[in-house]
């Protein structure tokens, strides 16, 4: 159950920034939500290490696959 309500809510902080049109709601809207959540008291389980892993690889595949050449010249031209 107590996953669950993690789920849940961390997909009610990116269903209501992404509404808002918030820049990487899908990362901020659960970050900030469950986040309160954990402030104002509620327990909530951590992951198992297995799915942490997987999601971190998960995310760290899509952010690589964006990278290329013209992206990161936006780094070496500001000079």
């Amino acid at each position: 159950m107590g996953y669950a309500v993690t789920v849940l809510l961390g997909i009610a902080g990116w269903q209501l920034l992404s509404y808002f049109k918030a820049p990487v709601a899908t990362l901020l809207g659960p970050m900030l939500f469950i986040g309160t959540a954990k402030i104002a008291g509620l327990t909530l389980p951590l992951l198992p290490p297995y799915l942490t892993f997987i999601f971190q690889i998960t995310l760290g595949l899509f952010v690589g696959a964006r990278i290329d050449r013209e992206k990161l010249s936006i780094f070496t031209s500001v000079a």
